[in-house]
């Protein structure tokens, strides 16, 4: 790296830019963001495959990817506390713990 430029990394096209959407009462609705995901053409890797990974250098960080073909794709995430019933893992993969600091 010359003259204190930084170096590109694969995850430079992620984006935490969105546009926030509030209710009237002053509540979160929703945001619009940029997700990155994988190219439909891309073979799934949930098993070891050697097509879709990401290699180490010497010292650790990530070097060059192999098989990954990122697609940028904007969605609407929505506030999960503003559903109807609460989330649970069973029906929704997540849930809501008070779990104080």
């Amino acid at each position: 790296m010359e003259g204190g430029s930084k170096q590109k990394s694969w995850m430079d096209s992620v984006s935490t830019e969105g546009a926030a959407h509030y209710l009237p009462d002053g509540n979160l609705s929703h945001v619009q963001a940029r997700l990155n995901y994988q190219a439909d053409d891309v073979e799934s890797s949930l098993r070891r495959n050697g097509k879709v990974l990401i290699k180490r250098d010497l010292s650790g960080s990530d070097a060059s990817p192999v098989g990954i073909k990122i697609v940028p794709t904007t969605c609407q995430i929505n506030n999960a506390r503003l559903m109807p019933q609460p989330a649970t893992l069973k029906r929704n993969g997540f849930q809501f713990e008070n779990a104080p600091l």
